[in-house]
């Protein structure tokens, strides 16, 4: 055990005993009472046996270790510094509310000293001085195991005639200020709520739980109350209840039932019924099949080529991506946005669809907007929009719209109606701006293309957007809108 030699050690407090000058002995009857010696803090570090501290009876500090990591940096040398560290700590010092949840919340060490030019760091002689702890020994544990079941294991075991509370105190990496503060047995909570590792089906009470399970097959249910439901097993039943509760799996195919209340969810692949409440998912990978229900969700499926998403009933936001995903939004007025070669649909309402390159976007009925403002020469591609029924507006901004005219379409239109309809074009993100527009009308009426002509910017020549309208519906250049 590195760091403090093995063997005994004395902690001395003042001491007067008096100097011996040689006189004869005074008998006992005539004798004052000698002061007797202070106590000492005596620190026994044995190899075998661990460290033993033995503090004097009139000692009105408690006795505490702390636990004490820096890192820096350096992957060859990452931890700098690992030690137990032991203190005498003053009466008034109270750390009964340290927690995992305030972990980060470093105690006030005062102002910052006068004249002082540089950030003033927290580190740990500031915190020792702060508290007025007194340190009573050291043990280097730099490269000893931390697979113990308790810190003290490191050290061999401690042993105390006084109760000892132990800490962990941590530095941020590649710097001296302290970063984390945790009693040694701490709880790890979130919102309060101490974790429970179930391994058989579960049903939860009328109160908020956090329950985790790891087992495949396994039915949690929370039932009432604000829960957390956590599981890392595949085909997996996860029911939330009443309340708002957070669901998160890692597992696969897991049928999800949120039920009422503001829930927050993020699941691999599966069936999901989010119930009612504005509730918020979060979907990736494998097939997934997911409802919203009453309320306005916030609903998003990436990295799957295999995703059906419905928002139903209220004004809900969409998200998903994959040339295999789709988004319907249902009833109310919807935002969908739809990505990597996905397919939307706004529904009835005034919906807001904001359409990636080779993608594809339906309004449906309502007044609906789409917004397409993806490179000049992407190369998934156009993005594909129909409007449907009602006085849709279709806004196409071009980024980086320069050198000349693309290979592809830039968007396509598949039934657009001048009479009730709007096409505005601009820029996105770009300096440019747009220069001219000309419509061309194929000759056997199958498409008009809408030519939008940028402007050059310093010397780099203008791009030439093409926005294809199918058929020939006799929309003129005064018709279209050149925004900002």
């Amino acid at each position: 055990m590195a760091g403090l030699s093995l063997g005994t050690f004395f902690m001395d407090q003042d001491n007067d005993g008096g100097d011996d000058d040689g006189a004869d002995p005074v008998p006992d009857s005539d004798q004052e009472t000698a002061e007797t010696p202070a106590a000492s803090t005596v620190v026994n570090i044995s190899q075998n046996d661990g460290v033993d501290i033995q503090v004097p009876e009139d000692e009105t500090r408690s006795l505490a270790v702390i636990y004490f990591k820096d890192t820096q940096d350096d992957p060859d040398d990452f931890v700098k510094t690992d030690e137990a560290r032991f203190y005498l700590v003053p009466e008034d010092v109270d750390w009964s509310s340290v927690s995992w949840e305030t972990q980060v919340e470093m105690p006030d060490a005062g102002p910052v000293p006068e004249g002082t030019q540089t950030l003033y760091n927290y580190n740990l002689p500031r915190f020792e001085e702060h508290f007025g702890l007194e340190l009573i020994a050291t043990v280097d544990l730099k490269g000893v195991s931390d697979e113990v079941e308790s810190p003290a294991d490191r050290l061999g075991g401690i042993t105390s005639n006084v109760p000892i509370k132990g800490y962990y105190l941590e530095a941020v990496t590649d710097g001296d200020n302290l970063g984390s503060f945790l009693p040694e047995d701490y709880v790890e909570l979130r919102d309060g709520l101490a974790q429970e590792t179930v391994t058989e089906d579960t049903t939860g009470s009328d109160f908020a739980e956090w329950f985790y399970a790891e087992t495949d097959g396994l039915t949690l249910d929370g039932a009432g109350g604000d829960d957390i439901l956590e599981s890392a097993g595949d085909h997996a039943s996860i029911i939330g209840g009443a309340g708002d509760d957070r669901i998160e799996v890692t597992g696969v195919d897991t049928v999800i039932d949120s039920g009422a209340g503001d829930d927050q969810v993020t699941a691999l692949g599966g069936t999901f019924s989010l119930g009612a409440g504005d509730d918020s998912a979060r979907f990736s990978g494998g097939e997934i099949l997911a409802r919203g229900g009453a309320g306005d969700d916030t609903i998003s499926a990436y990295d799957t080529d295999n995703a059906v998403i419905h928002g139903e009933s209220g004004d809900d936001n969409l998200n998903v991506s994959g040339s295999g995903a789709v988004a319907r939004g249902g009833g109310g007025a919807d935002f969908v946005s739809i990505n990597n070669g996905a397919t939307g649909y706004g529904g009835t309402g005034d919906d807001h669809l904001s359409v990636d390159s080779g993608s594809m976007g339906v309004g449906g009925a309502g007044d609906d907007l789409f917004t397409v403002w993806n490179f000049f020469r992407d190369e998934d591609g156009a993005a594909t929009v129909t409007g449907g029924e009602g006085a849709d507006t279709f806004d196409a901004q071009v980024r980086n719209a320069y050198r000349g005219e693309a290979d592809d379409i830039y968007m396509r239109i598949t039934d657009f109606d001048p009479e009730e309809d709007v096409l505005q074009v601009g820029v996105f993100s770009s300096h440019n701006a747009v220069k001219s527009i000309d419509i061309v009308e194929a000759e056997d009426g199958s498409y008009t293309d809408v030519m939008v002509k940028y402007k050059a910017y310093q010397g780099i020549k203008g791009g030439l957007a093409v926005i294809r309208l199918d058929g020939t519906p006799g929309i003129t250049t005064d018709q279209i809108v050149i925004t900002d």
